[in-house]
């Protein structure tokens, strides 16, 4: 499935994770957002005033007006018929003028399935990070409640998690870590998100005793904070810094991306940031700016 189009990236819930850095809140963030004027496409149609030609010869300037305003009038009805066809109307279905069907559309990803890459350990490994991110609180869900596991999941077992974007063939630079993020031994970002993760939990049982998933959520801060300080060793594959970043924005990907993808499941980051979604048209909003619209977000395809 090819990569999604995502709302603006909101700042994850990781609040003193760093402690020596100072950092926004994801709160902080989602109420400076609800402050700002909602965005939203528009579609502004203008219609150019057409004069109608003025008879040469005048013969009866009474009747002659008379003739006139009627046409003009007849010419603004026409105008408003013109615009009453392109009105606001929401697409119900796929246009049969396209020659497209419902099952030439992308498959929606399924939520709550037991994932194709991340499984077992890695997977509550992975649950457990990204709601210690994106926690469960009075804003919404957490990210795991979001859907963003079946997000990242679905992603991985992609293109997108065998880097078909990137190039993986001879020759390979001896630079190639800072060029590219990715060391010999980490061929892709599925090799990579599964590594990080093993290492993430080694690196608590070895510390703590215990799996990174049963870990307190103190702990749980600790062992992020040092990944996202860089001062884990990594055992050579790259920083623990950029294992943290690439967490972090996947987790962002997942809560506010389309549900189509997987994330964002009930619209949960949509709803929160007030967003209203991939809806067809403006225009009967148009003059209601910086007003809360009220409108429910849509998905690009219905999830069920």
């Amino acid at each position: 499935m090819s990569r999604p189009t995502l709302a603006p990236a909101v700042i994850g819930r990781s609040p003193g994770l760093t402690p020596s850095t100072p950092r926004f809140s994801f709160a902080h963030c989602i109420q400076s957002l609800r402050r700002a004027p909602p965005c939203a496409p528009c579609v502004l149609v203008r219609s150019k005033n057409r004069y109608l030609p003025t008879p040469p010869v005048i013969v009866d300037k009474e009747n002659s007006m008379k003739r006139r305003d009627a046409l003009r009038s007849m010419g603004a009805l026409f105008a408003a018929a013109g615009l009453a066809k392109v009105g606001a109307v929401e697409l119900k279905s796929v246009p049969p003028a396209t020659g497209l069907t419902r099952e030439m559309l992308p498959s929606p990803v399924m939520s709550g399935g037991q994932g194709n890459v991340f499984k077992g350990q890695t997977r509550a490994t992975l649950t457990a990070v990204f709601d210690r991110l994106i926690p469960h609180d009075e804003l919404g869900p957490s990210a795991s409640e979001a859907g963003c596991v079946d997000f990242l999941d679905a992603q991985m077992n992609g293109p997108y998690g065998e880097s078909k974007d990137l190039y993986l063939d001879q020759p390979l630079r001896a630079d190639e870590s800072q060029l590219m993020g990715l060391t010999i031994s980490l061929r892709t970002r599925r090799d990579y998100t599964l590594a990080g993760l093993e290492f993430i939990d080694r690196h608590a049982r070895a510390r703590h005793s215990k799996a990174f998933a049963e870990l307190g959520g103190e702990q749980m801060d600790t062992v992020l904070s040092d990944l996202e300080a860089g001062k884990l060793d990594w055992e050579g594959k790259g920083s623990s810094n950029r294992l943290f970043e690439f967490l972090l924005m996947s987790v962002r990907e997942g809560y506010f991306s389309d549900p189509l993808y997987g994330g964002n499941r009930g619209m949960a980051g949509w709803k929160l940031v007030g967003f209203p979604g991939a809806r067809y048209d403006y225009r009967q909003y148009i003059d209601r700016r910086g007003q809360d619209l009220g409108l429910e977000p849509i998905s690009l395809i219905p999830v069920s």
